[in-house]
C-alpha cells in the first residue's frame, strides 16, 4: 500500500486541491440561488444540469485519453471548468448558470475518468478498497473544508466564484509536475452495462443508488439547511459535517471490505445508513448535539457506498478494461445522480424541506 500511495500521491494532491473548490461551488450556487429568489424547482434543476453534462462528459473521456493522454485530459478541462465559474460570477440568471453547471459537470467527469483509471491501474484485488477509500477519504476532505470557505466573503459578490476559479486551476500543479507516475495507457476493450451487470449485478446497482443520494447531498443538502432556517455558517456546519464523517470511516470501511466479501460490507452500511435516515426524518425536535451526531452517523455509512460499489465491480475485470470501465460506472453514476436534485427539489416545493431525509431513506433502504 505505501508503495501505491508513492504513486499516486500527485493525483491525490492534485483531487485535493480541486475538490476545495468543487465543494465551495456547489454549496455557493444553492446558496446564492436561495439569496436570489429563485423557486425551488428550479435550484433543484440548475443543480441537476451538472449531472447532464456528467453523462456527456463520461462518453468522452475514453477518447480522449486514448488520444492525448491522462495530463493534458486533467489539465485541459480543469481549465474550462475554471472558466465557467468566473462566468457564472459575472451572469447571475438561471439559464446561464444552468448552461455552466451543464459544461462543468462535462469536465468534472472527464477529470473522475482520469483518476479512477489511474488509481485501478495501480490496485489490485488485495488493496483496491483501501486505495480507494483513500481517494474518497482526500476527496471528502476537500469538499467538507471547502464549506467554511463561504465564510470568507459575501455569497453576493463574485469573490468566491474567483476563488473557486483559482483552487481548480492550482489542482494542474502536481499532475503537470509527476508526468513520471503518470500509469502506461493499455489497449483499451469496450465493456458494456451487460457484462458489468452480469459480473457484479450488486456493484452496479449500489453504484446507481450512491449517484442519487450523493447528489441529493451536495445538490439540494445546502437548500435544505437554508430553508430550515440556518444562516451561511449553519449551512456550512451541516455539509461539512457530512464530508468530514465520510472521511473517517472511508478506511476503515475500505480496509475491512478488502478482509470479508464487498457484498456484506455494502449490505451493512445500507442497513445503518436507513436505519438513521427513518430516525431523522421522523424526529424533528431532536437537540442539536444528537442530530449533528446522526446526520455524521448517516453520511459517514453512505458515502462509503460509492467506493464499495466501484471496487467490487473492478475487481472481476481485466486492465484493458478499467478506463472503459470507469466511464461506464461515472455513467451509470451521473445518470442517477442527474435525477436526484430534479425530484427531491420537486418534493421539497410540494411538501416541505422535511422531505429532504424521507428521500435518503427509501433510496438507502
Amino acid at each position: 500500500m505505501p508503495i501505491i500511495l508513492r504513486t499516486t500521491w500527485p493525483l491525490l494532491l492534485g483531487m485535493g486541491i480541486l475538490m476545495l473548490g468543487a465543494g465551495l461551488q456547489g454549496t455557493l450556487v444553492g446558496v446564492r440561488a436561495t439569496l436570489e429568489g429563485y423557486p425551488t424547482p428550479v435550484i433543484g434543476a440548475i443543480m441537476s444540469c451538472y449531472y447532464l453534462g456528467y453523462l456527456i462528459g463520461t462518453l468522452c473521456a475514453p477518447r480522449m485519453l486514448h488520444r492525448i493522454g491522462h495530463i493534458r485530459v486533467f489539465a485541459a478541462l480543469a481549465a474550462i471548468a475554471a472558466v465557467t465559474i468566473l462566468i457564472q460570477g459575472e451572469f447571475v440568471h438561471p439559464l446561464s448558470w444552468a448552461a455552466m453547471r451543464l459544461l462543468t459537470g462535462w469536465c468534472f467527469s472527464g477529470i473522475y475518468v482520469v483518476a479512477e483509471s489511474w488509481l485501478n491501474d495501480r490496485a489490485c484485488c488485495e488493496t483496491r478498497g483501501r486505495l480507494m477509500a483513500v481517494y474518497m477519504a482526500v476527496l471528502y476532505i476537500g469538499l467538507g473544508s471547502a464549506q467554511f470557505l463561504l465564510l470568507l466573503s459575501n455569497p453576493r459578490s463574485s469573490t468566491p466564484f474567483a476563488l473557486v476559479a483559482a483552487l481548480i486551476s492550482l489542482a494542474v500543479v502536481p499532475i503537470a509536475l509527476s508526468a513520471q507516475h503518470m500509469p502506461t495507457f493499455v489497449t483499451r476493450r469496450p465493456v458494456c452495462f451487460r457484462e458489468l451487470y452480469r459480473n457484479s449485478p450488486l456493484g452496479l446497482v449500489a453504484v446507481a443508488v450512491s449517484g442519487m443520494i450523493s447528489a441529493i447531498q451536495f445538490a439540494m443538502g445546502p437548500v435544505y439547511a437554508r430553508l430550515t432556517g440556518q444562516g451561511v455558517g449553519g449551512v456550512a456546519l451541516f455539509m461539512s459535517i457530512s464530508f468530514m464523517a465520510a472521511v473517517v470511516t472511508q478506511y476503515p470501511i475500505g480496509r475491512l471490505s478488502d478482509r470479508i466479501d464487498r457484498r456484506t460490507v455494502i449490505a451493512g452500511v445500507c442497513t445503518v445508513a436507513t436505519i438513521v435516515a427513518v430516525t431523522l426524518a421522523l424526529c424533528h425536535r431532536l437537540p442539536p448535539g444528537l442530530y449533528f451526531a446522526l446526520q455524521a452517523l448517516f453520511s459517514g455509512a453512505v458515502l462509503t457506498l460509492y467506493s464499495l460499489a466501484v471496487s467490487h465491480v473492478n475487481d472481476k475485470l481485466e486492465p484493458e478494461q478499467m478506463v472503459s470501465a470507469s466511464s461506464a460506472l461515472l455513467l451509470l453514476n451521473g445518470a442517477a445522480a442527474a435525477v436526484g436534485p430534479m425530484l427531491v427539489g420537486r418534493l421539497m416545493s410540494a411538501f416541505g424541506p422535511s422531505v429532504y431525509f424521507v428521500a435518503l431513506a427509501v433510496l438507502t433502504g
